[in-house]
C-alpha cells in the first residue's frame, strides 16, 4: 500500500477521491498490521501476565492441535517451540517457565 499511495503521491494531477482512497488504504493496512502484532508474552497462554498452573491448564486443552485445526489463530500462542503443533515441547517449554 506504501508503493501505491506514493505513485498517488507522485502524480501531481491526482484527484482527490484517489488520494483520499490511498490514504484510507494505508490506514487499513496499517490496522491490519497491528492487529497480527502479537505483543503476548510467549507461555503466558490466559492473558493474566504472569507464567502459572493456569497457562498450563489452557494448553493441555490445546495439547495435540495444529496448524491444520480452524481454530489455529486462538491456540497458536500454545505452541511455544512454533512447529504448528501444541505437544510434549511445549508443555516442556511451559514447565520451565513456570519454574522461572
Amino acid at each position: 500500500e506504501i508503493g501505491r499511495a506514493e505513485l498517488v503521491e507522485e502524480d501531481a494531477g491526482a484527484a482527490a477521491d484517489a488520494v483520499a482512497r490511498a490514504v484510507s488504504d494505508l490506514t487499513d493496512a496499517l490496522q491490519s498490521f497491528q492487529s497480527s502484532v502479537n505483543a503476548q508474552e510467549p507461555g503466558d497462554i490466559n492473558n493474566d501476565g504472569r507464567h502459572s498452573v493456569g497457562d498450563l491448564g489452557a494448553m493441555a486443552v490445546y495439547y495435540g492441535k495444529s496448524s491444520s485445526d480452524p481454530d489455529w489463530d486462538r491456540i497458536k500462542a500454545a505452541d511455544l517451540t512454533g512447529d504448528g503443533v501444541v505437544d510434549i515441547e511445549d508443555l516442556a517449554r511451559l514447565a520451565i517457565l513456570i519454574l522461572g
